[in-house]
């Protein structure tokens, strides 16, 4: 048997690998839940957009995020309930999933979660006129896309609240200079760099970097409580030597 892979990942709406024709859509990418209360079930659209049936599993994955930008999935089931986990849908059909939080009630902090939806690694047999069950399948495999939404479940009244842990002068092996940045949101909500700016002081000057040199966390998620580290090339026109500063976002 031949078998044949293609990924598509989107994580946070961002295409990271493209396919020649997506097998299904979920909408939206990204959703925010209450801890408790009506807003603590959502609705997620699925859209098979083939032409032949397609069978999707979903799954809900506690999302972390080390220093450097690394992301850590691990299972999150206990905490939700998805109605159904697996789909078997027709041509150009729409299936909604029901996901509930039945975690804790009272987060201290907003907690963050991948919803995942991936078509399972088999070819329904198109001629069926009712698939229902993984039994009625033939065993080729030829498309298996991805999809890794966004969810975060947030406590009443949170906000992030980003500052400036380090800024200090690096030199590499070679001697160049770097910018070593160290960042942290002691608040209770994720903040997202839409446009952020680093202002810094060395030997008296002071100036300010902006999206075109912060490129490394530009339209990036800091998560509550969360850290970042990251380094852009020492600006020409401020001194080497000890810096000080703050970190500006919207």
């Amino acid at each position: 048997m031949k078998i044949k892979y293609l990924l598509a990942s989107f994580l946070g709406g961002m295409l990271l690998s493209a396919a020649p024709a997506l097998s299904f859509q979920l909408e939206p990418i990204s959703q925010t839940f209450a801890a408790q209360g009506s807003r603590s079930t959502r609705s997620y659209k699925v859209f098979n957009s083939k032409d032949e049936p397609i069978a999707v599993e979903i799954s809900v994955m506690k999302r972390e995020v080390d220093e450097l930008g690394e992301e850590v999935l691990s299972p999150a089931d206990d905490n939700f309930i998805v109605y159904p986990t697996q789909i078997l849908m027709r041509s150009l059909e729409t299936q909604t999933i029901r996901v509930t939080w039945v975690g804790d009630a009272t987060p201290e902090a907003e907690l963050s979660y991948r919803l995942i939806a991936e078509q399972l690694p088999i070819e329904l047999n198109p001629n069926l006129e009712q698939p229902s069950s993984p039994q009625e399948t033939t065993a080729s495999v030829e498309v298996m896309m991805r999809y890794a939404g966004s969810l975060y479940v947030q406590p009443v009244n949170a906000i992030p609240d980003v500052v400036l842990a380090e800024a200090a002068l690096e030199l590499d092996e070679s001697g160049t200079p770097w910018l070593a940045v160290h960042i942290k949101n002691q608040g209770t909500a994720r903040q997202i760099f839409e446009d952020p700016k680093l202002s810094l002081t060395a030997a008296g000057k002071t100036i300010i970097l902006k999206n075109e040199v912060l490129g490394a966390i530009h339209s990036r998620t800091i998560l509550a409580g969360g850290e970042r580290r990251f380094r852009v090339p020492w600006p020409e026109e401020l001194p080497q030597g000890d810096v000080v500063g703050a970190f500006v976002v919207k």
